[in-house]
């Protein structure tokens, strides 16, 4: 299948893409196999989040046979001395990974080629690319991709990633492998609970007393060190939709009935995702969050089976105590070499680099 076999659009957003094509004939490949990919999700960043910021730009690839390719997008405009227009991915502070959906084998390189080329020939015309965060094959695809389509491409380095592989062991396997201190303070702690009064853990998995879990998730994050919410409906949206999906694995610990600890993980394909945390930092030397992380591995290890665990962003030292494999998460900067805009910001980019080098290669 060549480029010329394929069609392209770009549609306004996820609902205006579902009315005209047909979802159901995208076979994803394992690297698009991830959550952070999903329309259901990407249809609420958009609801909730990124309407209010940009205009949604969702490219598709499609043949006789079906749907082919996505490439979710939204505009946007330099932030320097000319605001030139440009397109970032479907993606910001909420998002762990993104990546393309593309169809496996060659016709799907073939369709990721096919919406390159047109971002790169557009009227009136898209300038700049800005993606993130993705895996490092994601980001290799990508790059790859744009630069045979006529884009200057430059890769910087996001954040770390820790994760776990099972590789079918139970959580009585991994609760062995754990650092002495950790399995020692959490021990300790666990009678230092007792001792403060009667404490339990509850595990809202879906919509049945929903709104229980969704009180105390706010109860405990608004007593805790973290910022401000800018988006609760994003929050809020995100429990109902994992809860309807079966996805959603909401831990509560509660002291004499009041909860003083939440962790939101999610699960989808095999793999847990470690999305949000938080205590109440009135009970900080009690490390209910040690303990509740304790009973939500134990619950995705032998309870949901899954093959992997994730704790998404950031390379924070707890993160360690828990997983044992770090990866990276990148972003791909690429500017449109047909257009003279394209060009002149490709040159800064590299006068930029040689001055200040950036990390380009994994550690």
């Amino acid at each position: 299948m060549s480029v010329d076999e394929l069609h392209w659009n770009a549609f306004a957003g996820i609902a205006d893409l579902c009315s005209h094509i047909s979802y159901s004939g995208l076979a994803l490949d394992v690297d698009s196999c991830n959550l952070f990919s999903t329309l259901d999700w990407l249809e609420l960043l958009e609801s909730t989040v990124l309407a209010a910021e940009a205009s949604s730009v969702i490219c598709a690839v499609s043949s006789a046979d079906g749907l082919k390719a996505i490439l979710p997008l939204q505009a946007d405009r330099w932030q320097g001395l000319f605001a030139v227009p440009g397109l970032r991915s479907m993606s910001n502070y909420y998002s762990p990974l993104f990546s393309a959906q593309v169809t496996t084998g060659v016709t799907g390189q073939v369709a990721l080629d096919c919406i390159c080329r047109r971002l790169s020939q557009a009227i009136p015309a898209w300038h700049w690319l800005d993606l993130e965060p993705l895996s490092q094959e994601e980001r290799d695809r990508l790059s790859s991709a744009l630069m045979r389509n006529d884009f200057d491409v430059f890769p910087y380095f996001r954040f770390g990633n820790w994760y776990l592989q099972l590789q079918g062991r139970c959580f009585a396997d991994y609760a062995c492998d754990l650092p002495a201190q950790l399995r020692n303070t959490i021990r300790r702690k666990r009678k230092r609970l007792d001792k403060q009064g009667q404490w339990e853990i509850k595990l809202f998995n879906g919509e049945d007393q929903l709104k229980a879990g969704i009180d105390a998730y706010w109860q405990v994050y608004n007593a805790s060190w973290k910022q401000r919410e800018p988006y609760p409906g994003f929050i809020d949206g995100l429990i109902r939709l994992a809860a309807r999906e079966g996805w959603l694995r909401l831990g509560v610990l509660y002291l004499d009935e009041q909860p003083i600890a939440v962790q939101l993980w999610l699960v989808y394909r095999g793999t847990a995702s470690i999305y949000k945390l938080a205590y109440d930092e009135r009970f900080k030397k009690l490390s209910a969050g040690s303990i509740l992380s304790e009973y939500m591995f134990e619950q995705v290890i032998d309870g949901d089976r899954v093959d992997e665990i994730d704790y998404l962003m950031g390379d924070e030292a707890y993160k360690r105590d828990w997983m044992s494999i770090r990866r990276e998460r990148w972003g791909l900067m690429a500017f449109n070499r047909a257009t003279l805009m394209g060009r002149s910001l490709a040159a800064i980019e590299r006068i930029k680099r040689r001055l200040k080098p950036v990390q380009t290669e994994s550690k």
